[in-house]
């Protein structure tokens, strides 16, 4: 394993941790930040909020999960996955600890399906640019 993704992981998990904890970072205060910013009444700044929050998750923990595959160095694809997952699950439960913070069964789906997902793509992306073409081609025949 490389030190730097050992650490870059390490990283990422603080940086998820830090903001699973603090209470600022809920849905009513992105609420109000949106509606600020953007002058939108309230159903507008729900449906954008519901993005940004839900787009968070996919980002950080899609992230999260191509990092540690890089760590293991492309050998495996279900464990990221799964250590993603966990990470998730405890992500939530330490949400639920802090008042302000609800802990959703469904975020901890959208991280995993997140994690996924971004797995294919980085393994397709990554075997491609090796040679190693994952579909089949009709026209070499």
């Amino acid at each position: 394993m490389k030190k730097r993704y050992i650490l870059l992981v390490g990283i990422w998990c603080i940086i998820i941790f830090a903001f699973a904890s603090s209470r600022f970072y809920n849905g009513e205060n992105t609420l109000m930040y949106i509606q600020i910013l953007f002058g939108l009444d309230y159903n507008q700044a729900e449906v954008l909020n519901a993005f940004v929050r839900k787009g968070a998750h996919v980002f950080i923990f899609g992230t999260l999960a191509v990092i540690i595959y890089f760590m293991l160095k492309r050998r495996f694809f279900f464990l990221p996955l799964g250590v993603t997952t966990l990470f998730a699950i405890a992500d939530e439960y330490n949400q639920s600890l802090v008042p302000g913070r609800t802990a959703l069964v469904s975020d901890v789906l959208l991280d995993s399906l997140a994690a996924f997902l971004f797995l294919v793509i980085a393994r397709r992306y990554f075997a491609d640019s090796k040679g190693k073409n994952l579909s089949y081609d009709v026209t070499k025949e």
